[in-house]
């Protein structure tokens, strides 16, 4: 070996050696990225999949509602016959309390007893 081919092997171990360099940096970086990237995909999946959870529970209130309007509006619609009140039921028809012996402090706790 002369000093040409020892030059040439120094230069091509420096050239593999600075191309694994490059490599071993490049997987780094892009591998992260992609880590990255991936979490942003899952993220956002999993919040389309609540969103159309949502949607789902959304719509089911909202058939529940649009249900008991119609059954509200129905009840309105049908004629409803209120029974009319009597005239002599108006009055007071209630027994008067009599109370024996003097009015004491406390309530009749007792008052149609004789």
């Amino acid at each position: 070996m002369n000093m040409s081919s020892t030059t040439l092997l120094i230069a091509l171990g420096a050239t593999l050696l600075g191309a694994g360099v490059a490599f071993a940096l490049a997987w780094t970086f892009y591998t992260t990225r992609l880590i990255e990237a991936n979490s942003r995909v899952e993220r956002a999946l999993k919040g389309r999949h609540e969103a159309r959870d949502l949607l789902r529970q959304a719509r089911r209130q909202i058939e529940i509602l649009r249900k008991e309007l119609e059954l509200a509006r129905r009840l309105r619609a049908a004629p409803s016959h209120p029974t009319p009140v009597p005239v002599d039921d108006l009055r007071d028809d209630t027994p008067t309390i009599v109370l024996r012996g003097p009015a004491s402090g406390y309530a009749d706790t007792l008052p149609f007893v004789a």
